[in-house]
């Protein structure tokens, strides 16, 4: 190559990795401006480390995080955000309207406690659930 771009052993110098995989990993952690050449390996221009360097910097990799997490943090996020909103409100308009809340009624489920507004509790067991029986009685072979 050119004195224009760091050579392989300069690259894995700076990076401290061979891999390109991981080189391109190294690079975006430092912050450091390079391209993907045709065959995948990283290219770094010598002024992004020496300075005076007209290049942006690539975007910072966004950590992988697993979905439940995510969705979890994002939940707070929005219950945090509510919570701030419905301060900013007052007190009197911040308590729930009897509608949106479930009743602690223990004489049967009501059309408000379906099992989909349950909110996280168990759904009633029936009958045939604490029998054991799924479809009645098993059918014998004879």
């Amino acid at each position: 190559m050119s004195d224009m771009f760091l050579t392989k052993d300069e690259l894995a110098t700076l990076t401290g990795r061979k891999l390109k995989s991981y080189q391109i990993e190294a690079l975006r952690r430092m912050g450091v401006p390079f391209f993907i050449n045709a065959i995948g390996h990283p290219i770094v221009a010598r002024t992004a480390i020496e300075g005076g360097s007209n290049v942006s910097p690539s975007p910072p990799v966004k950590e992988w995080e697993p979905r439940v997490f995510r969705e979890m943090r994002e939940k707070e996020e929005r219950e945090a955000q509510l919570r701030r909103n419905l301060g900013l409100m007052g007190k009197a308009q911040a308590r729930p309207d009897s509608s949106d809340t479930c009743s602690n009624d223990v004489s049967g489920p009501s059309a408000s406690q379906s099992p989909e507004n349950l909110r996280g509790r168990r759904a009633p067991v029936t009958q045939s659930q604490k029998s054991g029986h799924r479809r009645g009685p098993r059918k014998t072979g004879r």
